[in-house]
């Protein structure tokens, strides 16, 4: 995000505010695609997007999974309720990204503009691009923050799974991952 753009400026005043976090638990926040992302893509649902989340956060251990969504509808509950079917989450709907962020220790999303602001609070962020549209412009937009060590782009269920349990268990390394970021 450029510097001057208000929403900008408004995350990065905020993310000076973060405070430190309990590290007996780990915080997982996840942001989810357009409700119409099969739709764009042709490949990939909503429904397989939380399924690919909650399997990958289901193994980790003390972690805390929260979803953040713009998509209030019964539909969203629906596919929410079958995609995370035994899976420990918290539906925190439409509530403010800046106050999620600071009390989150990973971020996982797809391609969003959603990724600079997470880098602005210096969290770790998997860049969840399992369709292949999503893929080849989440490597074009975000390839240099992946080559700079800034964050972690995942094309696969299994590298979601391995990534997500990689960061969960190493604060040095979701440390080093967010201040490259930053």
């Amino acid at each position: 995000l450029p510097v001057g753009y208000p929403r900008s400026d408004a995350y990065m005043e905020g993310a000076k505010n973060v405070q430190p976090k309990d590290d007996s638990v780990v915080t997982i926040l996840s942001n989810t695609p357009n409700p119409n992302v099969g739709e764009r893509f042709g490949t990939y649902s909503l429904e397989e997007y939380f399924a690919a989340v909650g399997k990958a956060a289901k193994d980790v251990t003390n972690a805390r999974l929260r979803i953040t969504s713009r998509n209030t509808s019964s539909f969203g509950e629906e596919v929410r309720s079958r995609a995370f079917k035994g899976v420990t989450y918290k539906y925190e709907g439409t509530k403010s990204l800046p106050k999620l962020f600071a009390e989150a220790d990973i971020f996982v999303c797809s391609h969003s503009t959603v990724v600079y602001e997470a880098l602005l609070y210096r969290l770790p962020v998997i860049v969840a691009s399992m369709a292949p549209v999503e893929a080849m412009m989440s490597d074009f937009h975000f390839g240099k923050f992946k080559d700079a060590g800034a964050l972690i782009i995942v094309h696969t269920q299994e590298d979601l799974e391995a990534a997500l349990k990689s960061l969960a268990s190493n604060k040095e390394k979701r440390d080093a991952l967010g201040y490259a970021g930053f």
